[in-house]
């Protein structure tokens, strides 16, 4: 395997339908996937992100679709011929093995001796830094030991793919933040190619050389996290990835801007308006300049007063209620020198045009929780 993100294809999901009991639950998704890359699917619950991932291992079987390593149809093939190695939330350590042995236990089940796999187990133990646990117990181990070991024996015998199902989800959150770092720092040292499946946003910005978002059993969209935060195709996407604001008005092309009942905007020099229908203007908190007092009248900007002042360390962020009744985040750099404001205070809000992202304006719904299947079976 090549230690960076490729051009060669190495894995292919191509049109992969599932129902489960009459209800579509992973419903035409496609992606590819490079050697050496590393693919978050991040969703809500139920957006059959975890359903996609159980049909690349093989747990599932698609109802259509087809799933190619290298260019091989593995749709077909059971779980211990594919190749691939799997971690899951609840790691599915055998609780009757140590460390070692669990670890090694791929590699004897794939034949090799006993000697080779233990030391082979020794390695990927001392890659993940746990040389000193190994006669443990998964009940002698921490969390995020037990994930560690996890990890371990889930590389151990150079799968092709990675996947690690919500591997972090029962950690507390500085542990997070510190396995992020080492999952990506072990996955890269052994050139591994990686599925990772959450629903922690920042966990997919930090770790993911590209990301899917998940939304009703359809990838809504796929890309860099910079894309996704600096160009969300959806209002879903602009929701999901980061906090939002939605200006919503109706598009004036021949003026060549939004107007809405209280501002008027211009459009992004980078968006194309053919309609006079409505639209959304999506502005980031760190976007939004703010300023005390109100201000002579003109485009891009809006007035209102401050509803709450927080103070978050590196930043402040104020809530601001504008004329029409909504609500809109501003979050200001703590530099010493910013202006403090309050609760109270009378302010104006303004942006750049091309700092916004026009999108159609729709429905800002989150989609319903369906039931997807619990985790089941071990690394093969």
């Amino acid at each position: 395997m090549t230690t960076a993100a490729g051009t060669k294809a190495e894995l292919e999901v191509v049109g992969l339908h599932k129902q489960f009991n009459g209800v579509p639950v992973v419903n035409d998704v496609s992606l590819t996937l490079r050697a050496g890359e590393f693919l978050t699917m991040l969703g809500p619950s139920g957006s059959g992100k975890t359903t996609t991932l159980r049909m690349i291992a093989g747990f599932e079987h698609p109802d259509r679709g087809e799933i190619r390593l290298r260019g091989q149809d593995l749709t077909a093939l059971p779980v211990y011929e594919r190749g691939i190695g799997m971690v899951f939330q609840n790691y599915a350590l055998f609780p009757h093995l140590s460390a070692l042995r669990n670890i090694a236990f791929p590699l004897e089940m794939r034949g090799v001796g006993r000697t080779e796999a233990r030391r082979r187990a020794m390695s990927a133990l001392e890659m993940v830094e746990l040389g000193s646990q190994a006669k443990k117990l998964p009940k002698q181990l921490s969390g995020g030991q037990q994930q560690r070991v996890a990890l371990a024996r889930a590389i151990v015998f150079e799968p092709d793919i990675l996947l690690m199902d919500e591997p972090l989800g029962a950690l507390d959150k500085r542990l997070r933040e510190t396995m992020q770092l080492e999952i990506m720092r072990i996955t890269r040292e052994v050139g591994a190619t990686v599925v990772y499946v959450t629903h922690d946003q920042e966990e997919a910005l930090v770790m993911s050389d590209r990301i899917a978002i998940y939304n009703q059993g359809r990838i809504e969209q796929i890309g860099t996290a910079q894309d996704l935060y600096e160009r969300p195709t959806s209002l879903f996407v602009a929701d999901f990835i980061g906090e939002s604001n939605v200006l919503t008005g109706h598009a004036e092309p021949g003026n060549g801007v939004v107007r809405g009942a209280t501002w008027v905007a211009d459009v992004p020099s980078s968006a194309t308006v053919t309609g006079s229908g409505p639209v959304s203007l999506v502005v980031r908190p760190e976007m939004l300049r703010i300023a005390s007092g109100a201000a002579p009248e003109g485009r891009n900007r809006l007035e209102g007063r401050v509803q709450e002042a927080i103070y978050l360390g590196g930043v402040r962020k104020y809530t601001v209620r504008v004329a029409d009744g909504s609500l809109l985040e501003c979050r200001v750099p703590r530099t010493g020198t910013e202006s403090v404001l309050d609760p109270g205070d009378e302010v104006t809000l303004s942006w750049h045009p091309d700092q916004v992202v026009l999108l159609p304006a729709a429905e800002r719904a989150e989609p319903a929780e369906r039931a997807e299947p619990a985790d089941a079976g071990a690394a093969a």
